[in-house]
């Protein structure tokens, strides 16, 4: 579900240069009119996991919904973010998402499965166990906290790591899930004069990844690797 919401919400902030407030707003502002759209219709029709083929009806949707259409007054709601989100998701689908390689979600052919050894949540934990190891001269923030990623701090310099892990492929969508991340950690660590970096941890790296990478330096990549290792017991 929501395949293209983080897609959708860096490049409304990368490309189309919106405040990391403003590209909330219109989240939440397409979601709105999703769900109006569904309870007039009874369809459920999710905008964030189209496909290109529904460009067309999302452009007859935007219509319905736009100035002169029967429900303008609700793209009007909350001061027209609705429409406005609407409007701008259409340009990120024909210009951005099914067209430019760096959005192609997983090549061809490619299954998005799991680590064969070990979930996300067990990842998670072993890095815990072992960030003192890993990632030597940090320790894990007691300033900040996420749900998902966790949050380094290092004990000699002014710097922060953001990290998101990922047992199985991480790809553009695990870009866009951390780059909007970032905006809100380097604001709160700001006054401090604290920099702020984003690193991602996974079992395989998808191309789209890295070159999605490539138009933000403050995202490091990292693939793991596990070893297993067996100890005799006295019997």
């Amino acid at each position: 579900m929501d395949a293209l919401k983080y897609p959708f919400k860096n490049w409304l902030i990368n490309t189309d240069k919106k405040a990391y407030t403003t590209a909330n707003g219109y989240i939440s502002g397409l979601k709105h009119i999703e769900e109006d759209y569904n309870e007039r219709t009874g369809e459920l029709f999710f905008f964030f996991d189209c496909k290109q083929g529904d460009i067309l009806k999302i452009e007859g949707i935007c219509k319905e919904y736009d100035t002169n259409g029967k429900y303008a007054f609700v793209g009007k709601d909350r001061a027209g973010a609705p429409i406005s989100a609407l409007k701008r998701y259409l340009v990120f689908l024909k210009t951005a998402a099914f067209t430019n390689p760096s959005f192609v979600l997983i090549k061809k052919g490619e299954k998005k499965d799991t680590w064969p050894f070990v979930s996300t949540e067990l990842l998670k934990i072993l890095f815990l166990r072992t960030v003192d190891t890993i990632f030597s001269g940090y320790e894990i923030s007691h300033k900040a906290q996420d749900s998902e990623a966790v949050i380094l701090e290092s004990k000699t310099e002014k710097k922060v790591l953001v990290v998101l892990l990922e047992s199985g492929i991480a790809d553009f969508v695990t870009f866009g899930k951390l780059s909007a991340k970032l905006p809100s950690f380097m604001e709160l660590f700001k006054k401090d004069g604290i920099e702020v970096e984003g690193v991602i941890i996974a079992g395989k790296i998808n191309e789209s990844l890295v070159q999605a990478c490539k138009t933000n330096s403050k995202i490091k990549l990292k693939r793991f690797d596990l070893e297993l290792v067996l100890s005799g017991i006295d019997q």
